[in-house]
C-alpha cells in the first residue's frame, strides 16, 4: 500500500478525525509523579480528554527546538492537515511547512485560512502576520533541493512520519543540508528501527499496508555493511548524519494511556480482522494491537548542525 492510499484509507481518515480532531500525532501525558496516590494513578489510567494532550505533545516538541524570538524559520517536513504548522505559527515561527500528498496541501491550507479569519475577526494584529507568513507546499523531504537552499532554517521537525521513509540517511542528509550551522533537529518518532522479538511475517503486514516500505535503506550502509537494520536506534542514525548534540528522550510512557486504551478496545476486533485475513482495510487497528504487544518505542531524537 502506498503512502497516499494508506492516509486516505477510511479506517485512517475516521480515526483521525474521531480520536485526534484532524490531528495525526499522538498525545502526550505527564508522568506521574512518584509521590502519587491512588485517585491520580486511577486518572492516570483514561486518556481523556485527549485535545489538551495533543497540545501537550505539541508543546514538549516546540520546547526541543529550543529556539527563540519572533519570525524564526522553521521547516515542518510532513505536515498532514497542517494543525501544528498552524499551532507554530500563532507561537510566533515562520513555518514552512510541506507534505507529500496534495490533498492534504489543500485540507492544510485551508485550515490555515479558516484559523487566519478567526484571528483576525480578534483584532490580534500580530499573531494575523505570524499566520500570514506560514507557507504550506507540496515537497518531499527525500529531496528538498529544488525547493529550499542551504543553511535556511533555524529548526527541523517531524512528528510520525519518518516510518515512510524510503532512504533515512537522504532524508537526515537535506535537513542537515537546509539547516543553519546551529540549528536544531526534532524527530518525533516511534522508533522503528530498533530490532524486534515479534514474528517477521506480522510485522510484515504492517510494512505491506502501512505506507512503510519494507526494502528502505534504514541506516547508514557504511557503518553497518550494507544491513537495513542495526538494532543502534533513530539516535545512532541521526549521529552518523553528521548531527552533534544527540540526544534520545523515551516517551514510550507519556503516550502510553492512549495506546492501552485503544488495545483494550480493538483486541477482539483485531483477532476477527486477522482470522478473516482483512489486514489491508484494517492495519491501523492490527499495527496498534501487534506493536503494542511488542514493545512499541517512542522516541525524541534531538540534535544540532555543527
Amino acid at each position: 500500500m502506498s503512502v497516499e492510499s494508506y492516509y486516505t484509507s477510511l479506517e485512517t481518515r475516521l480515526g483521525n478525525a474521531l480520536l485526534f480532531g484532524g490531528r495525526s500525532h499522538l498525545p502526550y501525558y505527564p508522568s506521574l509523579s512518584p509521590n502519587a496516590g491512588l485517585w491520580e494513578y486511577i486518572k492516570s489510567l483514561s486518556p481523556f480528554p485527549i485535545y489538551p494532550a495533543l497540545l501537550a505533545m505539541e508543546n514538549h516538541l516546540l520546547a526541543s527546538l529550543k529556539i527563540q524570538g519572533q519570525g524564526r524559520e522553521v521547516l515542518d517536513a510532513g505536515c498532514g492537515t497542517g494543525d501544528m504548522a498552524i499551532y507554530f505559527s500563532k507561537r510566533g515561527l515562520k513555518v514552512h511547512a510541506i507534505d507529500l500528498l496534495p490533498d492534504k496541501i489543500t485540507i492544510s491550507r485551508k485550515n490555515a485560512e479558516t484559523e487566519l479569519g478567526r484571528v483576525y475577526k480578534t483584532g490580534n494584529h500580530s499573531v494575523v502576520k505570524s499566520l500570514e507568513s506560514l507557507s504550506i507546499q507540496e515537497g518531499d523531504y527525500h529531496d528538498l533541493s529544488s525547493i529550499f537552499p542551504e543553511n535556511k532554517f533555524d529548526a527541523v521537525y517531524t512528528i510520525e512520519t519518518l516510518a515512510h521513509a524510503t532512504d533515512l540517511p537522504a532524508v537526515l542528509g537535506e535537513f542537515y543540508r537546509v539547516l543553519k550551522p546551529g540549528g536544531r533537529i526534532a524527530l518525533y518518532e516511534y522508533d522503528h528501527w530498533m530490532p524486534s522479538a515479534s514474528a517477521e511475517d506480522e510485522m510484515s503486514k504492517v510494512h505491506q499496508y502501512g505506507g512503510i516500505d519494507p526494502t528502505a535503506t534504514r541506516t547508514s550502509a557504511t557503518n553497518t555493511g550494507g544491513r537495513e537494520k542495526d538494532g543502534r536506534g533513530l539516535a545512532a542514525i541521526v549521529r552518523d548524519t553528521g548531527f552533534t548534540d544527540v540526544h534520545e528522550e523515551d516517551l514510550s510512557a507519556n503516550v502510553r494511556p492512549l495506546l492501552r486504551f485503544l488495545v483494550v478496545c480493538l483486541f477482539v476486533p483485531y483477532m476477527i480482522v486477522r482470522m478473516l485475513g482483512l489486514e489491508a482495510r484494517f492495519i491501523n487497528t492490527v499495527a496498534v494491537v501487534m506493536n503494542y504487544r511488542r514493545g512499541w518505542k517512542y522516541v525524541v531524537v534531538t540534535g544540532r548542525k555543527a
